[in-house]
Order: C-alpha cells, then sequence, then structure tokens
C-alpha cells in the first residue's frame, strides 16, 4: 500500500480542528470512525485512511493507543497529535513549503514524512539566510 501524503496531512488537520477540550479539561478522543465519517476524508478511503493512521503513530506524529498481533495492527483510539505532528502542521500553513513538500513527493516519488520535514528544513534555513541578508542590507553592513 502507498502512503498518501494528502491524507495524512488532511488527518491531522481533522484533529486540530476537531479536538476540544472538555469541561473536566480533558482531551477529546478519535477512534476510526470519526476519521471515515468525515467529507473531507472521505475521497481517500478506509484503507487509506487507516494506513495512514499507522504511519502517523510510527512517525510519532499521533499519539495513539494501538495493538499489534500477527503483524495486524488494531488501532483503539487516537488521542491527538504529537507536538512533532503540530509542527510538522504549522510549517506546512507556508504554502511554499506545502507545495515544495508535494512536489517532492511526485516527482521524486519519496513517501515519508521524514522527506517532508527535511524539505521543510531546508525551505527554512533558506528563508532564514534570506531575512538575514535582507537585515544587514538593510544596515548597511555590506
Amino acid at each position: 500500500m502507498q502512503f498518501d501524503i494528502d491524507c495524512a496531512i488532511d488527518i491531522m488537520n481533522f484533529i486540530i480542528d476537531n479536538q476540544k477540550l472538555s469541561d473536566d479539561k480533558k482531551l477529546d478522543v478519535f477512534y476510526c470512525k470519526h476519521f471515515y465519517e468525515d467529507k473531507g476524508l472521505q475521497k481517500y478511503g478506509e484503507d487509506v485512511i487507516y494506513y495512514a493512521l499507522i504511519k502517523l503513530y510510527e512517525g510519532n506524529y499521533i499519539d495513539a493507543a494501538m495493538q499489534i498481533y500477527q503483524n495486524k495492527y488494531r488501532i483503539n483510539l487516537i488521542r491527538g497529535l504529537t507536538l512533532k505532528g503540530h509542527e510538522f502542521c504549522e510549517h506546512m500553513k507556508s504554502p511554499t513549503i506545502a507545495e515544495r513538500v508535494k512536489n517532492g513527493f511526485k516527482t521524486v516519488g519519496q513517501h515519508s514524512l521524514n522527506y517532508a520535514e527535511t524539505v521543510i528544513k531546508e525551505c527554512m534555513v533558506a528563508s532564514s539566510r534570506e531575512a538575514t541578508k535582507m537585515i544587514i542590507r538593510q544596515n548597511g553592513i555590506l
């Protein structure tokens, strides 16, 4: 089965958009059915969503209760995004970064979130260098 980066990103955004803190200060949890029933995620199909959830868990992007028995995963519940998941989603809000990540998946055939993280870091370094150059020019240091 092939990993669908768009599905994974949409799942993480779904969690961000729908997770609430209850009056007794507990975060809502999600079950697979929440993702399967969402109109925005239904286009992927249950198998693609399930696979993306497994990969997000393996990559430490979501906090979930899973069981593995005889090479079969059972997803009991999803508690939410990890800090790593939140950071990834925050970086993907930048259209430039999101476009580079998705183009890399299409052209190079990379299918891991580690690849996406590498692209994000490269974009951030390049952006930081450009900002530093602008500051240096504005202050007449060069």
